[in-house]
């Protein structure tokens, strides 16, 4: 709320500042507070419509309210705005592909899913995530793709040796050798 607060002040002496819409969106999803969250976001993509970020955003949004359908929408809007033709190449692309993956999972499209996680790991390479290869590992598992699905999760126990590797992981025979060595 200290964070608002000060942002609030910081808008009111430069109320044309994009970067603060943006600040302030982040701030205000981060501490749950979705439709104003929502609201600043659409303000910055009348703002800036090139810009990926606040559908980004906008689809985070949703996908904490449970609209999954309209996450996957708005995070291919943001998806289609890293392209060249709007001026924004590769702009957070790997973070979106990661948001859209999520969203899609929920929506029950594991394929697109892991399609869409893989290109974001490539994206991220220099920056691996454990929680990626885990949701990754899920998404092979949920899709038969078993022996991809071992591989993934052993990347991401090799990333963060404590992270929680379920009952997909364990389901695997790879993962299920692995639990028996342990």
């Amino acid at each position: 709320d200290e964070a608002l607060a000060d942002l609030e002040k910081a808008m009111a002496l430069e109320p044309e500042n994009q970067f603060l819409f943006v600040d302030r969106a982040r701030t205000r999803l981060a501490a749950g507070h979705l439709e104003p969250a929502y609201d600043d976001a659409m303000t910055l993509a009348g703002l800036l419509p090139q810009m990926p970020f606040p559908y980004d955003l906008m689809g985070q949004v949703r996908w904490w309210q449970g609209d999954y359908q309209k996450a996957v929408d708005l995070h291919q809007r943001a998806l289609d705005r890293t392209s060249t033709e709007y001026g924004q190449p590769g702009a957070g692309r790997g973070e979106i592909l990661a948001h859209l993956a999520l969203a899609e999972r929920m929506n029950g499209d594991p394929d697109s899913a892991a399609r869409h996680l893989e290109e974001a790991i490539e994206l991220r390479q220099d920056h691996p995530a454990a929680s990626d290869y885990l949701l990754l590992g899920t998404l092979f598992h949920e899709t038969g793709r078993t022996s991809e699905a071992a591989g993934a999760f052993r990347r991401a126990t090799s990333l963060d040796p404590k992270i929680v590797v379920g009952d997909a992981a364990r389901d695997t025979p790879a993962g299920a050798a692995e639990q028996s060595l342990a």
